[in-house]
Formats: structure tokens, sequence, C-alpha cells
């Protein structure tokens, strides 16, 4: 058995679910995960399972078989003639090629933010990681102006990354500037660009983001419903994400073949953070 740790928002338990699934499918035996709830400028829930995963949650009896949580444990366990676990954690952000070897009985720990963890199983992960979505008027109005427009999904990241200081200066915030080039991209790629904003600063947007082109600003999934911004930037025909594993998935998820995808150079405040995995080499990074 394979166990992931999964936390912080939805983006990032994406992430941690893919490379347990995909390692588990590799060796061929079953895959569950541990919701973790670290306490931190922005409380979070357990979101995996807004999506139609076929995991389900580790048992204390599944957590105990592995030796879960430590290493220290798991040889306690194995001089008892239970099984131990390796407790695995991610030793930087940049792509590690060795998590891909761990054996079973593993639990793994960290963020895994590249496609380079689950690529071999992308079709696996696709079907994982399509959206229980309630039929409202107010979405399905919207996703008939996504299928029926040459639309471009434009996620601005504000919130916690601009109101806490600590996550401010590690994360920082993509630009007016930065906005402004990609969408000046976009309309020089694509002829009559619909664009269609999600944020969770919608006033922000619509005082700062100017365009000539038809606009749409999608400001009403809140809450436990803000998953549903991420089924609707899937769908749209292009991509422009924020610096932020939430629409990261929304544009990895959409399947258009012709999608131009435009992702921030610079994804942390910390330049030292290496991101040179983070972002698919058939997107656009300026």
């Amino acid at each position: 058995m394979i166990i992931s740790q999964l936390t912080g928002g939805l983006g990032n338990q994406m992430f941690q679910y893919a490379l347990g699934f995909s390692l588990a499918k590799k060796l061929r035996t079953e895959f569950k995960y541990k919701f973790v709830n670290f306490q931190g400028a922005t409380p979070r829930n357990i979101e995996i399972d807004n999506l139609k995963i076929s995991s389900i949650p580790a048992s204390p009896t599944d957590l105990k078989e592995i030796g879960y949580p430590t290493n220290l444990l798991s040889k306690i366990l194995s001089k008892f003639g239970l099984k131990a676990s390796l407790v695995r954690s991610e030793k930087s952000f940049n792509f590690e090629k060795s998590a891909l070897n761990l054996p079973d009985s593993s639990y793994i720990q960290g963020y895994w933010q590249s496609e380079k963890y689950f690529i071999d199983f992308e079709n696996d992960i696709r079907k994982e990681f399509r959206f229980k979505v309630p039929s409202t008027k107010k979405n399905d109005e919207i996703l008939e102006e996504i299928h029926s427009s040459n639309s471009v999904s434009v996620h601005v990241r504000r919130g916690d990354y601009v109101a806490d200081t600590k996550t401010n200066a590690f994360h920082g915030t993509c630009d007016l500037k930065y906005y402004e080039k990609a969408m000046a991209l976009i309309e020089k790629k694509i002829k009559n660009p619909v664009y269609f904003f999600f944020s969770d600063d919608p006033e922000w947007v619509k005082m700062n983001l100017k365009s000539e082109h038809k606009k749409y600003y999608v400001d009403w999934n809140q809450g436990n419903q803000s998953y549903i911004d991420m089924h609707l930037m899937s769908k749209c025909k292009h991509n422009i994400i924020a610096n932020s594993s939430f629409s990261w998935w929304g544009a990895w998820l959409n399947s258009n073949p012709t999608k131009i995808v435009i992702a921030p150079k610079k994804w942390f405040s910390d330049i030292t953070v290496n991101t040179s995995d983070l972002v698919p080499k058939t997107w656009d990074k300026i």
C-alpha cells in the first residue's frame, strides 16, 4: 500500500494525490490518502473528494500496518513482525526522480509540484480528476459561453497572498503588468478571445483588468463551491494562470490539443526556490 499525505488547498492535494496514485499504479498495489490540516494563514479542509477519485482515506489500521508516522515506529513494528514503512519526505521543490522508485509500504509527504511525477499515467490521472459538479443555472450558462467562444480563463490569486505578510513574502502575487502582457500575447495568437475572469478578489479584477474584448467575471462559486471554478477553467480553450496550483490544474486538465497556456516565469518571491520542473515545457512563461 502507498499512502499520500494530503495538505493545503485543492491544487496541492491534487499534486500529492497524483504522485501516490501513480506510484501505486506502477507497483500494482493499493493507494490511499491521509489528510493533515496544518493550521496556517488559510485553514484548509479535505477537497479532493470534490473529484471522482477512486481512492479512499487510509484507516487507522492501514496507518498502523505500514508503520505511520515515523521510521522509529516502523523499526519497532518490524521487531514484532509487522510491516515497516518508509516515510518519504520531499527533499527539494524541483523534481526528484528517486521518488518514482519508492517501494511498496511507503508513506509520502511533500508538495510534488511537477507533472513529471505522474505523466506516465496521464490518462488515469485525468480520469481520476473529473469533477463532481452540480447543475446550476449560472454555471450552465457560463459553460455554454465557454464552449461557444475562443474562451480564455484568467485566474487572479490574491487573498492570503496579499493579506498575510508571511505568505506574501514567500509567494508574492502576479502583478498587473503580468496580466496585461499575457492578454496581449493571447490577442496576438488567437482571434476574438473571450475572457473569463476567476479570482478571490473580483473587485480588484474589475477595477484593474481592462479589455476591449468580451469578458465575464465568474464570482459566484465561493466557499465549498470554489472548486467549480477549476472545472470551468479546465473547459476554456486557453488559460492565463496565476502562481497558483489551483489554476495550474485548471490549465493542465484543459484537454484542448491546441491550447495556449501562459504562466508566470517567477512563481515565488523567494527566487532561491527551484521551479524549473513546475511549469510544463509546452506552456509559455512570461
